[in-house]
């Protein structure tokens, strides 16, 4: 049995990674990311240079002492890159999970005669997805129409193309390993949710079925040689990952994870989502059908285990939070601008709107010194819209990420639902504990001791709970 675990978690500013022994956390180090480049609706970063960072933080991780490693893995979704199969070279920047290039492609999509509500509903009832320029799918179509060479390269296989996990794992193996995990390969527009294998007619939609694509592996399980010394367990997506954070939690938990985007997590039973699953599936209207399903999977004592999670998303609050620093420690006893308002997203609202955001977050009468704390009232609202639809039922709320550190946002989202318990991970890396879990879970071996959690108050401020419903009446004309 391998009791030497290293853990990474490869993130959009940050990638982070512990060393687990013994059930204990031996070493936690940090790599920065390469800054990432906006232009428009292009967000990228120096593809090079973030594997350069990863492989420098998993060799930081690893002990030359003999012993066997076992590597698990969380990555952000959606990001990809193309590389030099032979080289490893990679022939475009890392495109971020953020760029919205293929915005236009799918304008073009939607207008055309082989489109219409029907393909997007089935669509939607096969990936658990809404046609959305965030995807890979669509952008790697784009990055495609726009370089045909690249193309034919990754036909004749002399290029490769994957998201970030893929890629990184096909580095440090030396071009041997050409895999991706289920929980990722959901988050591309072309994996079946109920099977967790490619779609043949996805890939033909999006005119991908030439492309050679990464094997899709469960989420952990299964162990894939990488090179002499160290093996991959797990590759997990990052939201995936900090929800397992979660397991020991008695009833199904639901999770706000708040860092570079704002996230809420709730279980889906198996009956509630079987009747989408399939390709006659219906899809149910209005706005609760417009979040996002997602499928973690994991091989243990033989068999394979499956769990099934809805999601709502708040896009851009980490740079939100960092462009609007916060100089109050408590929301104030009284509204200083009662008229003025905020949708926090950035480039696109996510979950469950999915339409363009203003490009000016602020509504309404304001003052400049409102700002920051409208930006902090905007993403409590927006998480609060997705508790009230996707968790109208739970007693107890869990809050983790960055994020929660904010002296506001916590207490806030308690002052809006007084009678909901809301418990805060006082461990900031539950991206890292969770996947240090599903690791023990699926092979064994001791375990991480459980995560502990500190009750929220809510703030005093009535105010909160009336603007919360002026909120959503601007929200919607907007």
């Amino acid at each position: 049995m391998i009791d030497r675990v290293v853990l990474l978690d490869l993130g959009t500013t940050r990638l982070k990674g512990w060393r687990v022994e013994g059930g204990e956390v031996t070493a936690a180090l940090s790599e920065r990311a390469p800054e990432l480049r906006s232009e428009g609706d292009r967000v990228e970063s120096d593809a090079a240079g973030y594997l350069l960072a990863a492989v420098r933080l998993l060799e930081r991780l690893i002990v030359s002492d003999g012993r066997e490693s076992l590597l698990g893995l969380a990555v952000q979704r959606s990001s990809f890159l193309v590389w030099e199969a032979e080289t490893a070279r990679p022939l475009t920047p890392l495109i971020s999970w953020q760029d919205t290039r293929a915005q236009d492609w799918i304008a073009q999509r939607r207008s055309g005669s082989r489109f219409g509500r029907e393909s997007e509903e089935w669509l939607r009832s096969v990936t658990g997805l809404l046609l959305s320029p965030h995807y890979f799918a669509p952008k790697l179509r784009t990055v495609l129409d726009e370089n045909p060479d690249l193309e034919e390269r990754l036909v004749s296989g002399t290029a490769r193309v994957g998201t970030l996990d893929t890629a990184f794992l096909n580095h440090i193996a030396g071009g041997e390993v050409f895999v991706t995990g289920s929980s990722v390969a959901g988050r591309t527009l072309l994996a079946d949710l109920k099977s967790g294998e490619w779609n043949g007619w996805l890939r033909e939609w999006f005119g991908l079925e030439r492309i050679p694509l990464a094997r899709i592996l469960p989420d952990a399980g299964e162990i894939v040689r990488l090179r002499e010394g160290l093996s991959c367990g797990a590759i997990v997506g990052d939201q995936a990952a900090a929800y397992l954070a979660l397991w020991d939690v008695d009833e199904p938990p639901v999770l706000v994870n708040i860092g570079t985007g704002a996230f809420t997590l709730a279980p889906l039973r198996n009956a509630e989502i079987g009747k989408e699953i399939s390709r006659e599936g219906t899809v149910l209207r209005g706005s609760r059908d417009r979040y996002l399903r997602s499928l973690v999977r994991w091989k243990r004592n033989g068999g394979e285990e499956r769990l099934l999670m809805q999601e709502g998303t708040v896009n851009g609050t980490g740079n939100r939070l960092e462009e609007f620093r916060v100089v109050e420690e408590a929301w104030p006893e009284r509204d200083p601008a009662p008229d003025g308002f905020c949708i926090p997203d950035r480039g696109m609202i996510g979950a469950p709107w999915w339409c363009p955001a203003p490009v000016d977050p602020f509504q309404g009468e304001y003052k400049e010194a409102d700002r920051p704390r409208l930006i902090r009232e905007g993403i409590v609202f927006r998480l609060a819209e997705q508790i009230e639809e996707i968790a109208e039922n739970a007693e107890t709320i869990f809050l983790s990420g960055g994020g929660i550190a904010d002296p506001l946002i916590p207490s806030g989202l308690a002052a809006l639902f007084p009678e909901k318990t809301f418990r805060l991970l006082d461990d900031p890396e539950a991206t890292l504990r969770g996947l240090a879990r599903i690791v023990q879970i699926s092979r064994g071996g001791p375990r991480l001791s459980a995560p502990k959690w500190r009750e929220v108050e809510g703030a005093g401020a009535e105010w909160l709970r009336e603007k919360y419903g002026r909120w959503k009446e601007m929200r919607t004309s907007v």
